[in-house]
């Protein structure tokens, strides 16, 4: 595996974006491109790389002073691979030092999608029951499970 950090991505890369919004049965994809675009326009984008292949996409949007809401999207073939120790740094890297947030949120559909939140330092904020879970990540809950993330030079 040779993982690019993760960078922010723009326009160039919308469509591959929502092509993998697509293969992956991404909630609420639009029907089409053109009707993605507004959505598009409204969040931040970062990426990580593999060779030239984008391979996964944080989607980070309803941005606050405070917090943002996190969701994650990947090819197929990458699900359960990207979630390293230094991808999650970066990422909180990014939100809490950069961004300086309190805290990102989730929400999860299913058990996998759960399971794999709270291995990432999410925690429960809503009763565990039925489709939906609302999660929460604080910088005080990251640094106990991975330890401090810095941001490295070059990370944006």
């Amino acid at each position: 595996m040779n993982m690019s950090s993760v960078i922010p991505l723009g326009e160039e890369s919308y469509q591959d974006i929502y092509r993998m919004m697509l293969v992956q049965g991404f909630p609420q994809t639009p029907a089409s491109f053109k009707q993605a675009i507004p959505y598009f326009e409204q969040v931040d984008f970062y990426g990580v790389f593999n060779g030239g292949d984008l391979v996964v996409v944080f989607i980070l949007g309803n941005r606050t002073c405070e917090s943002a809401y996190l969701d994650v999207v990947c090819q197929p073939d990458w699900e359960g691979r990207w979630g390293n120790r230094r991808v999650l740094k970066e990422l909180a890297s990014i939100a809490f030092e950069l961004w300086r947030l309190s805290f990102l949120w989730a929400h999860t559909y299913g058990s996998r999608a759960l399971k794999a939140s709270i291995k990432a330092g999410f925690n429960p904020v809503r009763p565990m029951m039925g489709k939906e879970n609302v999660l929460i990540l604080t910088p005080q809950a990251f640094e106990k499970k991975f330890g401090k993330y810095t941001r490295e030079e070059g990370v944006h």
